[in-house]
């Protein structure tokens, strides 16, 4: 009777973090353009929108899309014969999702996408976020060129890779804003304007690029106190390597926090080398599962099976060096295949710890609850990476929620490890 009690008690548990982090992840994922208007056929009218009471709008929806061309503002003026028209493609999205019987979208090649806002109210400034693209781009806002990264070209030898998030600043004379976004990609596994533009009156524009910023070195510098605080436990007691794998793990975090979402390496450094930083970006998928792995072993050995820990160890060893040695244009193709075996990992992880769990193992409900969360978060990121779901990277909250919960387990264990060496053993409730 008691089994079944704690059994369902341990359900019960699993099922309430679950829902905790179900609802958390579908917030995430509602599109705050509730009106829900989208571009169709290469027009966005924004007639029945009031960006004071309803905000910013993410111009989502079909674009115009010209393959294999880089036509300017002139020549959509004057529609010159060598115009071709390719067809209507989905942004945010990868071109290379578009199909029709005369095109073959490849993800190496260039492209041009327009799309013409109707009904604007020309009495306000306008603001544009323009995201990162795959993988070098130019933005024409009503026949001026506005920004541009990297350099697009119509070969590798002429482009030039770079991520940068921008945010772009415009007045407007009529009722009318055509947006014209050339995109070259040749070191990439995929191409397209892959994240939501998104236009605003430009206070409002700018608020929120603050926030997004604000956003990610809040998380940058939590989770770098977080590694300097395990890093300390780990010196003041070196037997005890949890602590270390967690400090590490938690580094490995901060990178790839500071070269995802609003890029904020490049934000300081906007010339940073675009290869590095794409290596920086898919190097805790290799290095981050084998010590997340190695972590969880060190804390709860007798759930974690040794061969599980030599898996992900020989799963670094073949990744890592393809990473160092390959250019993005090869290595980028082992992104998705490894993001599946990440899951797979701690999908088996997962259910060795909730085995744990019903086996009443000390100290495994602090571990699952945070790893719930994280997994969670792994999944979402995946998902959202490969545009199968829109939401956001997730990840680096899920690994700080982890970290508070690890964080209490390991200074637990050491108070219990002081309290042993003063007064004889102590127990974990």
């Amino acid at each position: 009777m008691g089994n079944k009690k704690n059994h369902n008690t341990v359900i019960h548990t699993i099922l309430t973090v679950f829902f905790l982090v179900y609802s958390f992840i579908s917030c995430a994922a509602v599109d705050r353009d509730y009106k829900k208007i989208v571009a169709q056929n290469g027009i966005f009218d924004i007639n029945s929108w009031d960006f004071y009471s309803d905000g910013n709008v993410r111009l989502n929806g079909t674009w115009e899309f010209y393959w294999k061309q880089l036509p300017g503002p002139e020549q959509f003026i004057h529609r010159s014969g060598n115009l071709h028209f390719t067809g209507f493609v989905s942004v945010p999205g990868i071109w290379m999702n578009y199909k029709n019987s005369r095109d073959k979208l490849t993800a190496h090649g260039y492209g041009t996408y327009r799309l013409v806002i109707k009904n604007v109210d020309n009495r306000l400034i306008y603001g544009l976020i323009m995201p990162d693209t795959a993988t070098a781009d130019k933005v024409y806002i009503n026949g001026k060129l506005h920004a541009q990264s990297g350099t697009v070209g119509t070969s590798k030898a002429e482009s030039k890779a770079q991520y940068t998030n921008r945010s772009i600043y415009f007045p407007v004379e009529n009722d009318e804003i055509e947006i014209i976004v050339q995109v070259s990609n040749f070191h990439y596994w995929k191409a397209g304007i892959w994240k939501p533009v998104v236009l605003g009156e430009a206070e409002s524009i700018s608020n929120e690029m603050i926030k997004r910023i604000t956003m990610d070195l809040i998380l940058i510098g939590a989770l770098a106190v977080m590694c300097f605080y395990h890093l300390t436990l780990f010196i003041l007691v070196k037997k005890d390597l949890s602590a270390l794998y967690l400090c590490l793990f938690c580094f490995l975090i901060v990178i790839r926090t500071c070269v995802t979402g609003s890029i904020v390496l490049t934000q300081l450094f906007p010339g940073f080398n675009w290869e590095l930083l794409i290596k920086l970006e898919i190097c805790p998928f290799y290095i981050g599962l084998f010590l997340f792995t190695k972590l969880i072993y060190s804390l709860f050995p007798e759930i974690i099976p040794d061969f599980l820990v030599k898996c992900t160890f020989f799963y670094m060893l073949i990744f890592i060096p393809i990473l160092i040695v390959t250019p993005a244009a090869i290595f980028s193709h082992l992104i998705l295949p490894s993001q599946i075996i990440i899951v797979l990992f701690t999908s088996v992880e997962l259910v060795l710890l909730i085995i744990g769990l019903l086996k009443k193992i000390q100290g495994s409900l602090f571990i699952i609850s945070g790893f719930v969360i994280l997994f969670f978060t792994v999944l979402n990121d995946t998902l959202h990476s490969n545009m199968i779901i829109h939401t956001a990277y997730l990840i680096p909250f899920g690994v700080l929620l982890f970290f508070f919960s690890q964080s209490f387990l390991l200074s637990v264990r050491l108070l219990q490890k002081l309290d042993k060496m003063e007064y004889g053993p102590a127990t974990l409730q």
